[in-house]
């Protein structure tokens, strides 16, 4: 009686001339499939070739890493993993100043650059696709991420109304895409093939919604490198962060490119920086135009609780506070290089059209008491800040009511004498002039008229 080992054995043989039959049969026209079973029929020519790991492949594919790219092929690069990475492993530690964690601070700022770039050309992509369906909704819904998030929520549907856009639009917003998209409609009825009742081929449709995938992707990674960012502006501009806040910090300075370009910068320069032109319709009816444009200090706690009336000084007062202290955390006890970047800047300043010459104004009288503790010299300049503006909301004096003077219970000498008295004869009319002046009663008065009589 054969043995187990043994009955594997023949039946793998019985395998192997059944196969041969078939790759006989097959003759020519079966070569290439000869090759393939052969291949198959031999797996000790795989031996040297790695098996993947299947969970680690199914959270990366999970996470969207290893999707198909169609238009950025930024989160499939090797340094994009790593960055990503290392700020997932160490936004819950405690910041250390190493050279290590400064070089990954700068590689984050740069990949977060890099990721709005990829996700403006992403949009770009959608927005070529998706203007021949909706061409009005570039116009009402001007960010691109809000763009792409819209486009992902309205898809092929010709109805804006079954669509909910509550939780990505204001109601104003919402409003005005419900009216476009039903004008667009009647008119389309009437011949008119570019508008939002037209339906994209499918082909184009998930072009854009992967595209629309991949731009959501990137913004969910980029709110993960700014968490990182965030728990290190402490450490890297504690100045500003004292000022600003670390979340608006870690914003301020992914926008310029890093806290040297920061403290290079003139004061109206850093005002407008991340500025983007709000559409009409997210603003309130007062119409005010210098609502129109909004830049990342906007959003500061020290502009949000000034007056309107009061908003564009606080917003001065702040973009200049701001580059002092970015001067302070990148140059600190160096008073030559810190003396250096202030004439670069006021030397930028005065080539800008626009300057007005506030810098100056802004640094006299500033006086820095303590520059040994981080981030001492910003809170010195936040609280001059809100000091400056409570002053200029104080209400102005009210007017003085003076009282009138005590009148004197004294007679006043008065100039009089023979001086006097000879003048006033001097003056006076003469008996003879009296006397001409007098008329006649019931007598015609001589008058001159027309004819000389």
């Amino acid at each position: 009686m054969a043995t187990l080992a043994e009955s594997f054995l023949n039946d793998l043989q019985e395998l192997d001339d059944g196969e041969d039959d078939q790759q006989q049969i097959g003759g020519a026209a079966g070569g290439s499939g000869a090759a393939a079973a052969a291949a198959a029929a031999n797996p000790e020519d795989d031996e040297h070739e790695p098996i993947p790991d299947a969970v680690e492949e199914y959270f990366r594919d999970k996470s969207g890493i290893n999707a198909p790219s169609v238009v950025s092929s930024l989160a499939q690069q090797p340094r994009f993993i790593r960055l990503l990475e290392q700020a997932r492993e160490l936004t819950p530690q405690a910041a250390v100043a190493s050279g290590e964690e400064l070089a990954l601070i700068e590689e984050c700022n740069q990949l977060v650059i890099d990721i709005d770039t990829d996700i403006l050309a992403v949009y770009r992509f959608i927005r070529d696709i998706y203007s021949i369906k909706f061409p009005e909704l570039e116009s009402i819904v001007q960010a691109p991420l809000e763009y792409i998030a819209v486009v992902q929520r309205i898809q092929n549907q010709t109805d804006l109304t079954q669509v909910d856009l509550s939780d990505l639009l204001p109601s104003p917003m919402i409003m005005a895409l419900t009216v476009a998209a039903s004008l667009s409609i009647s008119s389309g009825s009437g011949g008119n093939s570019s508008n939002a009742g037209r339906r994209l081929p499918e082909e184009d449709l998930d072009k854009a919604m992967a595209a629309a995938k991949e731009a959501l992707l990137l913004a969910e990674k980029r709110k993960e490198v700014l968490q990182y960012l965030e728990s290190r502006m402490m450490l890297v501009a504690p100045n500003v962060s004292a000022i600003l806040g670390a979340a608006l910090t870690a914003r301020l300075l992914t926008k310029v490119g890093g806290l040297e370009n920061l403290a290079k910068m003139p004061a109206q320069n850093i005002m407008l920086v991340g500025s983007q032109k709000r559409s009409s319709l997210s603003l309130s009816t007062k119409g005010d135009a210098s609502n129109a444009f909004s830049s990342l200090l906007c959003s500061c706690d020290l502009i949000m609780l000034t007056p309107p009336p009061y908003r564009k000084r606080a917003m001065r007062l702040l973009s200049g506070r701001v580059g002092l202290a970015a001067r302070v955390d990148v140059y600190g006890n160096k008073p030559a290089a810190a003396a250096a970047a202030a004439e670069a800047a006021a030397a930028a300043a005065a080539a800008d059209a626009d300057a007005t010459g506030e810098d100056a104004e802004l640094e006299e009288g500033i006086q820095i008491k303590d520059n040994n503790n981080p981030g001492e010299v910003g809170k010195q300049l936040r609280e001059g800040i809100v000091q400056a503006l409570m002053k200029a909301q104080e209400p102005p004096p009210a007017p003085i009511k003076k009282a009138l003077p005590i009148p004197e219970e004294r007679s006043k000498a008065k100039r009089g004498g023979k001086r006097h008295r000879r003048q006033k004869e001097q003056q006076e009319m003469t008996e003879i002039q009296k006397q001409l002046n007098r008329m006649k009663f019931g007598e015609q008065e001589d008058t001159v008229g027309l004819k000389g009589k």
